[in-house]
Parts: C-alpha cells; structure tokens; sequence
C-alpha cells in the first residue's frame, strides 16, 4: 500500500506540490505563485490552480497570465468566465491563442452568431472562419445555410485538400453522395493532397 502511493504521489507531483505550497503559504510573492501554478497546471490539478491563476492574472493584467487563466478555465469548463475575462478586445488582438479560447467558449454556449463575429473581427484567414461558419451550421442545425456554403465550395478554387475533403463529408450528410465523390476527387488531385488522409476518412 506505501508503494502504491508512493508512486500515485510521484505521478501526480505529490511531494513537489506540497514542498511548493508550504513555500506559498509561507511567502505568496509572485515567484511562489507562479512556480506553484506550474506545477498545478502540469499535473493537470485544474481546480487547485483555478485561484492562484485568478490571482496573478488581477495582478499583473498581462497577455501571459490571461493566456494561462484561460486555459485553466477551459479545462474547467468556465465558459461564462472566458467570455468576461476576454471582453477586452486588447486582450484577443494579438494572440491568437486567446482568440480561440473565446471562440471556443462562445461556441459551447451555443452563442453562434458571436462566433462568426469574433472570427470576423480578428481578421482571421478565409479558409479558417469557413471552417468556423461551417462548424456553427452544423452544431446549430442551419442545414439550409449548409446547403449554400456547400454550394460555395463546390465552385471556390481555392480551397486546400483537406477542406475540399471536409466538404465531401458535408455533402454525405445532406445527402449528395455524387457531389462528395466531385469534391474529394479534387482534393485527390491537389499537391497538398495525403492519401492516408482520404483513406482514413
């Protein structure tokens, strides 16, 4: 039984974790803060980290530390607080990994429409806030307006392989089976083209 935990306590960080809490709770400089959250965050202890990224963040208001707030709330589901937390378009406008955080949050609120405008005001690449557009529709159960960005990318010419091949998944799904053997010929003859890809599906 020792054994087991002590292996459990090595796995998850156990005693590094403890040495470096007593160190927090007995100096809760930044230093400490940040070298504990580490470790938490490491150790995937999303909970436990939670506040102490809550904190340095008030404290410092920087990219880095939102960038590290909003991963733990990801990983907590904290959508509400995403959304809150990067309302500040300073914050998003350089870092494209906040950007997708948000965009992630608004999409599991379901608030679609949100979505496509944040893409959009983030001067995202094309192909990327298709994706986006696409995804929304699907999720959202906007078959018609699937229909019509199907429509668009059947005649597009510039679109990579593997959204080529997206679309010939969506042209399954509604049902046009001889438009998704089209599209994924295509794909197949574009240089860009993996063959493992197409057979894997």
């Amino acid at each position: 039984r020792e054994k087991l935990l002590n292996w459990i306590e090595a796995k998850t960080g156990g005693n590094e974790i403890a040495e470096l809490q007593r160190r927090f709770e007995e100096d809760s400089s930044e230093g400490a803060s940040r070298e504990l959250l580490d470790a938490l965050t490491r150790t995937a202890q999303w909970t436990r980290a939670l506040p102490l990224a809550r904190k340095l963040f008030n404290e410092s208001r920087s990219h880095h530390d939102a960038e590290s707030l909003a991963r733990v709330l990801d990983e907590e589901g904290e959508w509400l607080e995403i959304v809150d937390l990067l309302a500040e378009p300073e914050l998003t406008r350089t870092s494209p990994l906040l950007q997708g955080y948000l965009i992630t949050a608004l999409f599991n609120l379901g608030r679609w429409d949100d979505v496509l405008r944040v893409a959009r005001e983030h001067d995202m690449p094309a192909e990327q806030i298709d994706d986006i557009d696409q995804r929304v529709a699907l999720y959202s159960g906007h078959w018609d307006r699937l229909g019509v960005q199907l429509e668009r990318a059947q005649s597009a010419l510039d679109l990579s392989a593997e959204a080529l091949l997206q679309w010939a998944h969506i042209a399954v799904v509604l049902d046009k089976p001889h438009l998704s053997k089209v599209l994924t010929r295509r794909a197949l003859q574009l240089p860009d083209a993996d063959p493992q890809r197409f057979i894997q599906g």
